[in-house]
Parts: C-alpha cells; sequence; structure tokens
C-alpha cells in the first residue's frame, strides 16, 4: 500500500547482473530518478488499475510506479533475471506488487489470459536494440493484445545504442519499429541519466 518502504537501491547486485549477462540486463546502470519520472509521466495512474513493468532489475522504475499508483492498483514486475526477481520479492512486501520470473512475451498468460484490453499502461526497460528481431515482434504483438485502447506504453533506448555501441544493433530503428505498433509515438530526451536516455510514449488507439 502508499507509504510502504520503497525497495532498497542494489547498484553492487546489478553491476554484477550486467557483467554476468550483459545482453539480458542491457544497462551497466540503473536507471536514475529523471529517467523514471519520464517514463511514469505519461501514465494516468487516477485511472490505472493493471500496470505491466518489463525489465525491473533491482526496482528504480518500479519504486517510481509504486509511488504513483492508485491503492487498488496492481503491478506485474516482468523479468527474466531469477536474482532480480529474488531481490524484489525479499524486499517489497507492497502487496500491489506482483514480481514475475518470465518473458514479456508471455504478458497475456502472465496477468491471467484476460480479455483483450487487460492492461492499462505498460512501462519498459527492455533493451530493444540488443534484441532478437523474433522476440522483439513476439514481445509487442502481445502489448498490441493486452494493453487496453488508449492505454499507454513508454520505452527507452540509450543514446549509446544509437552512436554504433558495439553490443548495440546500431541498425535498428526503435521508433520506426514502435510506430509499427502505435498510431501515436512521441521522444523525450533525459539527459541527466547516466547514460542518456530517449523516453518514447506511445499510445494505442
Amino acid at each position: 500500500m502508499p507509504g510502504e518502504k520503497p525497495i532498497p537501491a542494489a547498484p553492487g547486485l546489478f553491476l554484477r547482473e550486467f557483467i554476468r549477462s550483459f545482453r539480458l540486463t542491457a544497462s551497466v546502470a540503473p536507471s536514475s530518478r529523471f529517467l523514471t519520472a519520464a517514463l511514469c509521466e505519461p501514465l494516468d495512474f487516477d485511472k490505472a488499475r493493471v500496470i505491466a513493468e518489463f525489465g525491473p532489475g533491482t526496482g528504480p522504475v518500479t519504486n517510481g510506479i509504486l509511488a504513483r499508483m492508485h491503492p487498488d492498483a496492481v503491478l506485474y514486475a516482468i523479468d527474466m533475471n531469477p536474482v532480480f526477481i529474488d531481490h524484489l520479492k525479499r524486499s517489497c512486501k507492497d502487496k500491489r506488487l506482483l514480481p514475475v520470473l518470465g518473458s514479456a512475451a508471455d504478458l497475456n498468460q502472465i496477468v491471467g489470459g484476460a480479455s483483450e484490453g487487460c492492461v492499462d499502461a505498460v512501462v519498459s526497460s527492455l533493451g530493444l536494440t540488443s534484441m532478437d528481431n523474433r522476440l522483439r515482434r513476439s514481445i509487442y504483438d502481445q502489448v498490441k493484445q493486452c494493453l487496453r485502447p488508449g492505454g499507454v506504453l513508454t520505452q527507452y533506448q540509450y543514446a549509446t545504442s544509437k552512436a554504433g555501441c558495439k553490443i548495440a544493433r546500431s541498425d535498428f530503428d526503435e521508433r520506426r519499429f514502435l510506430e509499427s505498433y502505435f498510431d501515436k509515438v512521441t521522444t523525450k530526451w533525459v539527459l541527466a541519466n547516466f547514460p542518456p536516455a530517449c523516453v518514447f510514449t506511445c499510445v494505442k488507439a
């Protein structure tokens, strides 16, 4: 419930998991409060009752979502890294948080196989740039199916991805990819983050 203690920062844990599996973690550092705010700002927390977060990691964005969420809302925090999911389960007692070990490509199954339009908002920290295209498509097919009309997805991309980072697919156009799923896509740069990031806000018609 609101007022619960936030998930404690764990930069050492995050860095260790990045070194162990940099493609899965897709970031060298947890999201800053500035990036968290930019990801949360477009969401209508007064109305959202079912929210999905892709790639919560050690929980900085998760904290931002929980702090803004309605008391009756639920947050599915989905991550493929068991270390991060275990950290969330042990460190956060907010009953609105549902940590899930699994893939965002199974979103419909995770939220209970409900009817189309059962998710109000999605906040994604997935590294789409370095992801296999088949998996990218599988995940966003699920988002398109589960997100309600008028629902919002926020997703970010690091500036280093567009600069030809060696672990990234520099030919991947993230905006064009998102526009293939959403009619309205807008962008906002967050320079006070390491690395600087571009936040995409996508609205389902």
